[in-house]
């Protein structure tokens, strides 16, 4: 190779290698952003508390957490944003999601808002309806922000059934909540 050739190759090297660290600088500092405004979500609380089991483990891959309903808006704070191999359970009191080198996840029953089927979210788009997208409230003091989590299942009996259990869940989440009286008090 000539000198020219060897100059032109180390330039391009130094620009790829500056391009790269800017990059990772801006997700992190993002992330950081992210976490300062999103509030924690809730630590998986011991055995006990979990109640009865309503599902056996099913193996998926945790693709992101986004805003509700808009499936392009990761949430890049506390990992959410960060797609990982996961372990998913479904429990009395709500979805454990224990995810391989993340911080795991709880969704409460009492948080959770629906569960459905969606072609993609950004990280992973199958298309199809190959995720399955639980839609829960992360609850603040400051406020609640709905939350989308994107999980793509190994098997698809096993995603059907995530959603049938799911959705279980809520149904008797919602009939157990006491209604409003039809009388008015005097």
């Amino acid at each position: 190779m000539s000198p020219r050739a060897w100059i032109a190759a180390a330039i391009l090297l130094v620009l790829f290698l500056v391009i790269a660290a800017v990059m990772v600088r801006s997700m992190r500092t993002k992330e950081r952003v992210s976490s300062a405004s999103v509030p924690p979500p809730p630590a998986v609380p011991g055995a006990a508390a979990l109640g009865t089991a309503r599902t056996e483990p099913l193996e998926a891959t945790y693709v992101s957490t986004t805003t509700a309903q808009d499936w392009l808006d990761r949430v890049p704070g506390h990992t959410l944003g960060r797609r990982s191999p996961a372990v998913v359970q479904v429990h009395d009191a709500g979805v454990t999601l224990l995810r391989t080198g993340e911080r795991d996840l709880f969704l409460p029953t009492a948080d959770l808002v629906d569960v459905h089927r969606s072609p993609g979210q950004v990280g992973k788009y199958p298309g199809g309806q190959g995720l399955v997208v639980l839609r829960w409230t992360l609850r603040d003091d400051d406020g609640d922000l709905v939350l989308d989590t994107g999980l793509r299942l190994r098997h698809r009996a096993e995603a059907d059934l995530l959603v049938e259990t799911v959705e279980h869940l809520l149904t008797e989440r919602d009939d157990a909540a006491p209604t409003p009286s039809s009388e008015e008090p005097r």
